[in-house]
């Protein structure tokens, strides 16, 4: 009895170890318009500068890279599937629109609290009708999943009661015979 118990315990352990959430990773976008690249790094799951539920959520400060050439002070703003049909706008610092871009949504979850999809994904370019465009979203290269410290501690909590509870049927178990 002793021992399932430990096997079952680990078992869970293992799973919620390998299925830990994406805490600290990073997510890079890369989108291909034509002949040119704009890149940028955001949290997998970022806290937003702002938002309105149903809408939209805004990320302030992101530096983008164009064709390898570093910016800071963009805006990245991500809209449903519902507001016009998705996707996202990044405007350079000063509000200029770099890209509008229309299709999928690119994210799950609330706009107060969203998490990535990661992916290829066709967009239109400029408007519902523009021209079809690539963008990517991978875990960023030097940024991994690793788990919360608060779901550490819960899944420790749990095995440490299945342990105690284990220990305790053992000894009454001894104290019977």
């Amino acid at each position: 009895m002793v021992r399932r118990c430990i096997t079952i315990c680990l078992a869970i352990a293992s799973l919620a170890l390998f299925s830990a959430t994406r805490a600290k990773a990073d997510d890079l976008f890369t989108y291909e318009v034509g002949p040119d690249t704009y890149s940028w790094v955001l949290p997998a799951s970022p806290t937003p500068d702002g938002y309105e539920l149903g809408s939209i959520f805004t990320i302030l400060d992101v530096t983008y890279s164009i064709d390898g050439t570093s910016y800071t002070g963009g805006q990245a703003n991500f809209y449903p599937s519902g507001i016009p049909g998705g996707g996202f706008v990044l405007e350079q610092d000063g509000g200029s629109v770099l890209l509008n871009v229309f299709g999928s949504q690119l994210y799950m979850g609330p706009e107060n609290a969203p998490t990535f999809d990661l992916g290829t994904f066709s967009l239109n370019n400029g408007s519902q009708d523009g021209p079809l465009d690539t963008l990517t979203i991978q875990t960023a290269p030097g940024t991994a999943a690793t788990p919360e410290p608060s779901s550490l501690l819960l899944l420790a909590g749990g095995l440490f009661s299945f342990l105690g509870l284990a220990w305790k049927r053992r000894i009454a178990a001894q104290s019977i015979s």
